[in-house]
């Protein structure tokens, strides 16, 4: 992957170039040029600087025993994930809309199915680069010079920087996933904490405010911490 290190490093060249040409630490606020964006709110036309890194959508390197993929700010999960298949690794949480960019999930707050275990997109970063806005590049790691920036970026949405490249976790990925069906003559209910409850009578709990616990009926022994109880003349529904 030197060469493609070596293009990065040309691309990088330009940007920066380009930036500073156009006057870095000019009072005009400056945003991306992109066609389309997946960030869904009002936009209020303004002067901007636009600056374009659409080159930046490259795979730079792919290390299976550490566990870990390097990719440029602009490349797009789906390219991500095409890469990364054929190694039999995928990115530790990959974002549900393909069209995502790596960047983009991280200056926001990516999350999938596999957060419950992987944490966010940005709990998965290892380390990054981000362009500033004078035009100067920083690397950020959580315990280099920039780790305060390291902790920052996730959800500033591009105030801060935009991230040039990144490093991101690897997981193994099996090429089916298994199921083991099971049948059960009484079928029961499970909460979230594992408490296996019976099934409902027919009449509904409702919510009630405490100040401390909640309380499933039906098992008085049963609570958790929370600020919510329930309450009902028969045992809690499935």
């Amino acid at each position: 992957m030197d060469a493609e290190r070596a293009a990065h490093q040309a691309r990088l060249a330009r940007v920066v170039a380009s930036l500073r040409g156009d006057g870095a630490g000019h009072a005009a606020p400056l945003g991306l040029s992109k066609r389309t964006s997946n960030l869904f709110r009002d936009r209020a036309a303004g002067p901007k600087r636009r600056l374009d890194l659409g080159e930046f959508t490259h795979v730079l390197g792919i290390d299976l025993a550490a566990g870990w993929v390097d990719v440029e700010g602009s490349i797009r999960y789906e390219s991500l994930v095409d890469a990364t298949l054929p190694h039999g690794v995928m990115p530790a949480v990959v974002p549900q809309l393909k069209t995502i960019t790596v960047g983009g999930a991280a200056a926001g707050v990516g999350i999938e199915a596999t957060s419950f275990r992987q944490g966010l997109v940005h709990d998965t970063l290892l380390d990054f680069e981000v362009l500033l806005p004078d035009g100067s590049v920083v690397a950020c790691a959580p315990g280099n010079a920039h780790g305060d920036l390291f902790f920052g970026f996730p959800n500033s949405y591009g105030t801060l920087g935009y991230a040039v490249r990144l490093r991101l976790k690897t997981i193994p990925v099996r090429p089916w996933p298994s199921s083991a069906p099971s049948r059960s003559r009484t079928p029961r209910c499970t909460t979230p904490t594992g408490l296996r409850l019976p099934r409902s009578s027919g009449t509904a709990a409702t919510p009630t405010r405490t100040a401390s616990s909640t309380t499933w009926p039906g098992n008085a022994k049963a609570t958790r911490t929370s600020s919510m109880a329930w309450s009902s003349p028969a045992r809690t529904w499935c």
